[in-house]
């Protein structure tokens, strides 16, 4: 589930409406999000005398040029052995053999 990220800035309203319709597009399984984001850095840009450079350059790594897509995954260390097991397995795999 894609998320607004938590910002120490006021992010003003019609920059809040583009983040808010490309979440819920998101996360109604939307796969083309490219006018949404367009639409968000157009809008980002025109607010330069309400956001400062740093301001936008924050919202755009989250919401523009991927931020929002990185996924923070569950603990791995436990599944090293297991993981260690598998690929021994591994090295008597033979493609051929699916033919």
């Amino acid at each position: 589930m894609f998320k607004a990220k938590e910002f120490n800035f006021e992010i003003p309203e019609m920059i809040q409406k583009d983040i808010d319709g490309l979440i819920t597009y998101l996360n109604n399984g939307g796969e083309f999000p490219d006018g949404h984001i367009e639409n968000l850095r157009s809008d980002i840009n025109s607010f330069d005398i309400d956001l400062t450079p740093e301001e936008q350059e924050e919202l755009k790594n989250y919401y523009c040029r991927g931020g929002i897509y990185e996924v923070v995954g569950p603990d791995i260390s436990n599944n090293i052995e297991e993981e260690s097991n598998i690929s021994d397995s591994m090295d008597d795999f033979d493609p051929a053999d699916d033919f």
